[in-house]
């Protein structure tokens, strides 16, 4: 026979000296069928519970079910609600009996709240548990088995011996310690599993399988495009380098755990010595104790590289790319400028990258100081801010509302008081920085502490107008996004603007936290730097999305095509086919050498044999997204060119080949708005050929002025024409070309027109033949258009005349 208590209470618990919890009182317990168990223990469970009186036992411990004059069924979940009442009358002191009645009378009522004594964190984790097991509705309660599985009971002491291990483990010093991690580190053995034995670990073949699929999974937030994601950071690269920044490669790939990062997601390590490790958590950290040791020469530098998550399904950790860019100095002038240029460079990151310009974005502005004077105005206990920063800073993302924030602030374990957060919602608002002044100011009365904050945040705003920054910029009081790191400074976050907003980049001036780091001799030296942080491969996932995404509109399906033209994949500019193999292998190859020569990508097609000839680009097929331009040879001096955008071809000569590809890659460059290529590699072979500048003796004629007063260096001017000659042929060589078919006389009189002079231009169309001037007409409106859409600094066009083969340079500047 097996007997079931109706209900637990505290006088039924016997605790002799041994520690061990014993039951007693039996008196109320009613038998059941033990046999049944064995055969059928759902059907037991069912006809034992079922079968008790729900009339009996002590009021204050029975559970709501069992009180109900329902059909609540009594089974083990009863008993547990018993046992969070025992706990609780344990933990909480009564000084009266007339107290006790009252707090388990109120824990009967279904919207209940534990006694005020448990509202401190040392008793958080017992709170929890109780209120667990109080639950009103018994599907809500954890059974026995869940409890002791949720790491939330404490593990009992086993015995002296362990007690002992656990104290020398604790202790630094002691060599025992030092032992037992070295045991650890020097394990070489692995338990197998089918025999139970111990064998020595060797190379497993399926295991390395395995493990380079975990390494798959560790990246799987970077998109497979690896074109993708080399033009994304390009384009981050190059807005950084405009603003000066160079590229730093120090961050530390592991350093000891740091206790502002919460626990549960950082992955951790343990050293040969003892010492708890971390992977980098973000990039801020890492560089903070970086600048705290030593100086930087360089003010403004940016970083590339991992971050770690702790995956909970699987060993190895989650692997995030994430980018930082930071201005450091050693002064504290004008700050706000250095925060606004951080600002203006998360801003042409959004106009950059077509996923971001084609949604709505905006900035939240806060200051660390305003928000602890907001936590002091609402009495939240100090010992209790850097969990409500944390949590606050979650709101109004994804799904946390005000309410949820709420309901966490007000769990067991923070536990702020109902009043105090009366009071914080009254700051839970985003407005221009002016209203949002005068809000704040119409709540507290006394804002004379945060007046320097008001001033440097409004400072901030006028940079930001003077930068063009047009997105909206609203001042958050309570956005609170990595506070701990910018303690008693600016911090902001670039947002999704939607209705559930989410974070691309957040940053602030963390001056204090490379103070916290530095060493006590060297706090002197104040060293003063801001930044942000923003997830690279994240932003490669949104482009990846926004280049599949469709649209209906002709307008919107036209500009998007420009766009995916200018994001579109390619290894290589050019691919050399024929459908003869030995021309492939003699022609190609010197066309190859040539195109790489002058700074062109290109490779050859892979021989195929069964390639079809009806099919001209047949053996290009597979590659076509991999190139702009195929090149198909027809013979040694023939050959047929395709442009993969344009969908169309021409007839060409071999000798015109790099020309013609050249101009069309100045053209391609032009529209997808890439900075023009500079051949390096083409100026090397011509250098080789006709001998550096240095080497080869040039021969300049200085003719001097009748002013023999005037003092002038011969070798300077005979270095400067050197250098100006050499940037007006380069400015010809990346010029635009125009090819026209005209006289000689004609084409001369070209020379003495000007753009900057429409007058010239209208007498020299009006001096030739009728037939011509319509067509000079074209060219002359041809000339206004290269000049508006020329590089700056490149004002020089090239006019050739494929009639008579003359050539001639023009000067696009100062076009009317």
């Amino acid at each position: 026979m097996l007997s079931y208590f109706a209900v637990f209470s505290e006088v039924s618990l016997i605790l002799p000296c041994d520690g061990d919890v014993r039951i007693g009182d039996f008196g109320l317990a009613r038998p059941g069928d033990y046999r049944t168990s064995v055969n059928n223990p759902r059907t037991a469970t069912r006809e034992v519970f079922g079968s008790f009186t729900k009339d009996v036992g002590t009021a204050s411990y029975v559970a709501p079910e069992v009180r109900s004059a329902g059909n609540g069924k009594y089974n083990e979940k009863a008993d547990m609600y018993s046992l969070g009442v025992i706990l609780l009358e344990m933990n909480v002191p009564f000084f009266t009996g007339m107290e006790r009645a009252e707090t388990l009378e109120l824990l009967q009522k279904e919207d209940h709240a534990l006694p005020s004594a448990l509202d401190n964190t040392e008793k958080a984790t017992q709170a929890v548990i109780f209120m667990s097991l109080i639950q009103h509705k018994s599907t809500h309660r954890p059974s026995s088995s869940e409890l002791l599985q949720s790491g939330q009971i404490p593990v009992q002491d086993e015995d002296e011996s362990f007690r002992m291990a656990r104290r020398l483990l604790a202790d630094r010093t002691s060599h025992f310690r030092s032992q037992f991690i070295n045991s650890l580190f020097n394990e070489r053995h692995a338990i197998d599993n089918s025999s139970s034995t111990m064998s020595i670990a060797p190379t497993d073949p399926m295991r390395a399988v395995t493990l380079l699929e975990d390494v798959r999974a560790m990246s799987r937030s970077l998109p497979d495009d690896l074109d993708l994601q080399a033009m994304v950071r390009e384009r981050l690269t190059a807005i950084f380098h405009r603003h000066g920044a160079v590229e730093r490669t120090d961050s530390p790939a592991l350093f000891p755990y740091h206790s502002c990062y919460p626990s549960a997601d950082v992955v951790q390590f343990l050293s040969p010595t003892g010492k708890v490790m971390q992977l980098p958590y973000d990039l801020i950290l890492p560089n903070a104790m970086l600048l705290a040791r030593h100086s930087r020469p360089e003010p403004k530098t940016f970083v590339f590289d991992n971050v770690y998550r702790v995956d909970h399904l699987r060993d190895q950790p989650k692997i995030f790319g994430e980018a930082n860019f930071d201005i450091v100095s050693e002064n504290s002038l004008n700050l706000a400028l250095r925060e606004a240029e951080v600002l203006k460079v998360i801003d042409e990151i959004l106009d950059t990258f077509p996923s971001l310009a084609s949604v709505q974005m905006c900035y939240h502005i806060n200051h660390a100081q305003l928000l602890d004077a907001i936590l002091r105005f609402c009495d939240v206990e100090v010992s209790k801010w850097p969990a409500v920063k944390e949590t606050v800073s979650k709101l109004h993302t994804g799904e946390w509302t005000f309410a949820k924030v709420r309901h966490e602030l007000r769990g067991p374990s923070i536990a702020v008081a109902a009043t105090s957060l009366d009071e914080l919602e009254r700051f839970d608002f985003r407005d221009t920085l002016e209203k949002a002044i005068a809000r704040i100011r119409s709540i507290i009365k006394d804002t004379a502490d945060l007046e320097s904050a008001f001033a440097h945040m409004q400072a901030v705003i006028t940079y930001l107008v003077r930068f063009n920054v047009k997105r909206k910029v609203y001042l958050n009081p309570l956005s609170s996004y990595n506070e701990n790191f910018y303690r008693g400074n600016l911090l902001f976050q670039c947002l999704y603007d939607q209705k559930k907003r989410s974070v691309l980049a957040a940053g602030g001036r963390y001056d204090h936290l490379i103070h916290d780091h530095q060493l006590i001799t060297s706090r002197k030296n104040h060293v003063y730097a801001v930044g942000f942080q923003l997830a690279w491969t994240g932003l490669c996932a949104d482009m990846v999305s926004y280049l599949k995404r469709g649209t209906k509109s002709k307008a919107k399906r036209k500009s998007q095509s420009l766009i995916g033209l200018a994001w579109s994949k390619r290894r290589c500019d050019v691919l050399i086919d024929s459908f003869d193999q030995a021309h492939l292998d003699s022609v190609g190859v010197d066309i190859l050498h040539e195109l790489w020569s002058n700074g062109i990508s290109a490779e050859l097609a892979e021989e195929d044999h069964g390639t079809k000839a009806e099919n001209i680009f047949a053996k290009s097929k597979e590659s076509r997204q991999d190139h702009s331009w195929v090149v198909l040879i027809k013979s040694e001096d023939s050959m047929k060119v395709k442009s993969i955008s344009r969908k169309d071809e021409i007839e060409i000569r071999l000798s015109d080949l790099t020309g013609h590809l050249r101009g069309e890659i100045r053209e391609r460059d032009r529209l997808e708005g890439r900075t023009p290529r500079v051949s390096i590699q083409h100026q090397s072979s011509q250098q080789d050929v006709n001998g550096t500048e240095t080497d080869r003796e040039v021969d300049i004629k200085v003719l001097m002025s009748q002013n023999k007063g005037k003092k002038v260096n011969r070798k300077t001017i005979v270095e400067e024409a050197q250098q100006h000659r050499a940037e007006y042929l380069q400015n010809c060589a990346d010029g635009p070309i125009v090819a026209i078919e005209t006289k000689d006389d004609i084409f001369e009189g070209i020379i003495d027109t000007r753009l900057s002079d429409p007058e010239s231009w209208k007498k020299f169309i009006q001096s030739a033949a009728p037939g011509e001037r319509q067509y000079l007409g074209q060219l002359h409106n041809l000339l206004k258009t290269m000049a508006k859409e020329a590089v700056p600094g490149n004002s020089t066009a090239v006019v050739y005349n494929f009639r008579t083969k003359a050539c001639i340079s023009y000067n696009l500047g100062k076009a009317s």
